[in-house]
C-alpha cells in the first residue's frame, strides 16, 4: 500500500532475546537506544535489515513514482535532486556498522553480505534516478555512469569481500539486479564512444572498465547452474554483454544499424519492472534473515 494511505513505523532496533524477554528487560532495552532507534552496541541484530529496508523503500516509493509515471514531468530534474537529497542524507543518518562505504579491509565479518546489500539498494534507487533523468531529459549520462560505476565494482568485490558467503544462494540475483543494469549502461557508453570521435561528454577509465566488464561477463557464465531459476537469465545476459563487449575490443567501421542491432534485447535487463516477471526471486535463492544476523 502506498504510504500515503497509511501510517508505518519502523521496527526498534532491539534483539530478538529482548523482544521474547519483554517487561522490565525490553523497556530497558528501549531506554538504551539511540535517539534514532538503533542499539549503540554497533550489532547487526535480526531486525536491522527489516529497519533499514523499511527506511530504504520510503525513497524507493518515491522514486518508482517519478520513474515509472506515465505522464510527462516538466520538473523531472528538481524531483530527482530533490529524492537524491532525502536519500543522501538518510543513508548519512544510519549507524556506521551498517554502511559499506564505511568498512575496512579487515571488516569482512558475518554480515558483510547484508551490509554491502543496504549499500547497492541504495545506489540503485539513485541509479533509477539518474535513468529517468537521461531518458527523460538526455542529460546526467555522467552521474548515471558513475554511479553504474560503483555498482558494478561492488558486485565483483562481493566474491572477494566476502568468502565465506554461500554466494551459491545469493549471488545470481545479486548479479541481476544490480550488476546487469549498471554493466549494461556501461557498455552502451562505452560502445558509443568508440564509433564516436572524441572528446567524448562522459569521460570514461576504458581499461579500468572493460577489466571490470570482463570478470562481470565471466560471473554470469557460473553464477547460477543448470535448475536454478536465473540460470536462463543469467546465460541470456551473458550472451548479449559478451556480443556487445567483443564489439568493443575490437571495434570496426559500422553503420548506426549495426550498432543498434548489436544493442537490442538491452531494455529488458535495464527495465526495473522487468525481473519482477522473469527473474526467480525464491527464498531458495533471495538471502534470508539468517544471513542478517552479526
Amino acid at each position: 500500500m502506498n504510504g500515503r494511505f497509511c501510517t508505518p513505523t519502523a521496527p526498534l532496533d532491539l534483539s530478538d532475546e529482548v523482544l521474547v524477554a519483554g517487561g522490565d528487560v525490553l523497556e530497558k532495552a528501549i531506554a538504551e537506544l539511540d535517539s534514532s532507534g538503533w542499539n549503540r552496541e554497533g550489532k547487526l541484530h535480526t531486525v536491522t535489515p527489516t529497519r533499514i529496508r523499511y527506511f530504504l523503500a520510503i525513497i524507493r516509493e518515491e522514486t518508482l513514482e517519478v520513474v515509472l509515471g506515465t505522464h510527462q514531468q516538466p520538473d523531472l530534474i528538481q524531483k530527482s535532486n530533490d529524492i537524491q537529497a532525502k536519500s543522501r542524507a538518510l543513508w548519512a543518518a544510519f549507524p556506521e556498522h551498517t554502511r559499506y562505504d564505511r568498512m575496512t579491509n579487515d571488516s569482512a565479518r558475518h554480515g558483510a553480505l547484508a551490509v554491502t546489500y543496504f549499500y547497492l539498494d541504495y545506489l540503485y534507487t539513485c541509479f533509477l534516478l539518474y535513468r529517468a533523468v537521461v531518458k527523460g531529459t538526455g542529460t546526467g549520462q555522467a552521474d548515471l555512469c558513475d554511479v553504474s560505476r560503483r555498482m558494478l565494482f561492488i558486485v565483483i568485490q562481493i566474491n572477494i569481500r566476502t568468502p565465506m558467503i554461500d554466494l551459491d544462494r545469493h549471488f545470481s540475483w545479486i548479479v541481476l539486479t544490480f550488476g546487469v543494469p549498471a554493466a549494461s549502461v556501461l557498455l552502451l557508453e562505452l560502445l558509443r564512444q568508440s564509433h564516436e570521435s572524441g572528446p567524448h561528454a562522459v569521460p570514461l577509465p576504458r581499461a579500468e572498465l572493460i577489466r571490470n566488464l570482463s570478470v562481470f561477463v565471466t560471473f554470469l557464465s557460473w553464477v547460477s547452474v543448470p535448475g536454478h531459476g536465473n540460470y536462463k537469465t543469467c546465460q541470456q545476459a551473458e550472451k548479449k554483454l559478451a556480443h556487445i563487449l567483443d564489439k568493443i575490443l575490437d571495434p570496426q567501421p559500422v553503420q548506426q544499424h549495426v550498432v543498434d542491432d548489436c544493442t537490442s534485447g538491452l531494455d529488458d535487463f535495464l527495465n526495473w519492472s522487468n525481473y519482477n516477471t522473469t527473474w526467480d526471486f525464491t527464498t531458495g535463492y533471495m538471502p534470508l534473515n539468517e544471513s542478517f544476523t552479526a
